[in-house]
């Protein structure tokens, strides 16, 4: 599938609870350019995105997000407003709180009366599988059929865990032949990263190791081609390091680098080690084959920037260039003179710095600051 194609099948999304305008401005203009399905955004911005771009893109918002347990009423208010509003298509999370208590059949009304609101409007039932037993799946699988909705959704994407392969295929099983089914939610771990390859036919697995300090012995005695190599592996090995020695030696294999970290110096250090791509593993499934493909064709595939994190009142993007550098040698608990020295600064800038970090964050305190980014992974040192 040729990457212009994937894209009709991507709903181009920013649903977290700091989007601002300028998020919703991007993401518009990506869709745009690369004709995605929809934009996902929340219902606050529909009327806006609606007068700023008319019928350039379509507008899909969520409703009961992302709990699911507002009651029915709640979700056909919020279902009616989006829709004169401007939105095309309606995300509604169900009620997990019924499904467990064994009514399903409330589940099933519920989603019959917001398809009859969204009438030929598209409705997409998440039902957040992390959370349901294999018949809890099923049954909704059943429910969604019955009630009439457009498509089923695995994730919210803020549960515990996202789409897996199993999901998908006994979704497949029970699902009625006219409801279509939407996998969401990155991949977590190594296997089930091995494993969607794997099942995708269109590539075979040469080794699977989880010390990067072994891959550049791997690639010389296996076949490879393309690498998928983590940031952090075991034993503290960075990936980083591994990807710029096999790219030394062994020019021709292609590597991409994938993790799960906002760590803001991974891209750039990725680029600087001649690695061809950079893959987020919180992105959808689809994006990392798409990724490969890309790869394996001689492209470069890296994002604009790392996902942007909240460090206390401010996020990770408000920070510049000098106040990370600063900030990363704060989180190593060097002094404000050895910080100076070490950048070629003044200690009095590397106040000014902290100072300016502390009034964007709200912090009262440097080690504060220092906590906040390492619990963010904005910032790992080792790596």
């Amino acid at each position: 599938m040729e990457k212009e194609e994937l894209y009709r099948y991507v709903d181009h999304t920013a649903l977290k609870a700091f989007t601002t305008w300028k998020d919703i401005e991007k993401l518009c203009e990506e869709a745009i350019k690369y004709h995605t399905a929809s934009v996902c955004i929340p219902s606050c911005y529909i009327s806006r995105v609606k007068e700023t771009y008319g019928d350039k893109i379509k507008i899909c918002t969520v409703v009961g997000f992302p709990l699911g347990y507002a009651n029915t009423e709640g979700k056909l208010a919020e279902t009616k407003k989006a829709l004169e509003d401007g939105a095309e298509e309606i995300d509604m999370v169900i009620n997990i709180c019924d499904v467990k208590n064994g009514a399903y059949h409330k589940v099933e009304e519920e989603i019959r009366l917001l398809k009859e609101a969204t009438g030929d409007k598209i409705l997409k039932v998440i039902i957040e599988t992390c959370y349901l037993t294999k018949e809890e799946k099923i049954a909704m699988c059943h429910a969604v059929t019955n009630a009439g909705a457009d498509f089923i959704k695995t994730s919210t994407g803020f549960g515990t865990a996202g789409a897996t392969m199993e999901d998908v295929l006994l979704m497949k099983e029970h699902i009625g032949a006219e409801v279509k089914i939407k996998a969401a939610g990155g991949i977590r771990t190594k296997e089930d990263m091995e494993n969607y390859i794997q099942s995708s036919g269109r590539y075979s697995l040469e080794a699977s190791i989880t010390n990067a300090a072994m891959a550049e012995t791997v690639c010389r005695q296996s076949r490879c081609e393309l690498v998928l190599m983590d940031v952090c592996t075991e034993d503290d090995e960075s990936g980083l390091v591994a990807a710029e020695q096999i790219k030394k030696t062994m020019p021709q294999i292609k590597i991409i680098i994938v993790t799960s970290l906002a760590e803001c110096s991974f891209i750039e250090r990725a680029h600087k080690a001649g690695v061809e791509s950079f893959w987020y593993k919180d992105a959808g499934k689809e994006e990392l084959l798409e990724v490969m493909d890309r790869t394996m064709k001689g492209e470069s595939v890296y994002p604009d920037a790392p996902p942007t994190v909240m460090i206390g009142t401010a996020k990770s993007c408000d920070f510049t260039q000098g106040e990370l550098a600063v900030l990363r040698l704060v989180v190593e608990g060097e002094s404000y003179k050895k910080i100076a020295e070490s950048l070629c600064i003044s200690p009095e800038t590397v106040k000014w710095h902290i100072k300016n970090m502390l009034q964007k964050t709200n912090f009262d305190s440097k080690t504060k600051l220092a906590v906040a980014v390492t619990k963010k992974n904005l910032i790992i040192n080792g790596f």
